[in-house]
């Protein structure tokens, strides 16, 4: 006897998500990684939800970990425009008094 065709997508889906869906979670872009499994398997807004989350629960991909990423980023961006300003301060000080 044959399975219908949503549980076979449902238990295809199961064992893991789409490397489309894995690289938009890298990003910390869960909605976008659902709206992906949602595409690609069939399934409903509920159940592809429940498997992204399980997905970052066995493979610790949580949001928390993509914004430390982010404030890094932001970090270095910060202290490079710092690092500018302290230069053009400078620049204007020296031609103010040379």
């Amino acid at each position: 006897m044959t399975m219908p065709q949503p549980e076979r997508q449902a238990s295809n889906a199961n064992s893991s998500l789409s490397t489309q869906a894995i690289a938009a979670l890298s990003r910390g872009r869960k909605i976008e990684a659902i709206k992906i499994v949602r595409q690609q398997t069939g399934l409903g807004l509920k159940q592809s939800k429940e498997l992204v989350e399980a997905y970052e629960q066995q493979h610790m991909l949580s949001a928390t970990s993509a914004s430390i990423g982010i404030t890094a980023n932001k970090s270095r961006h910060s202290l490079a425009i710092g690092i500018l300003v302290l230069l053009l301060v400078g620049l204007m000080l020296a031609l103010m008094f040379f």
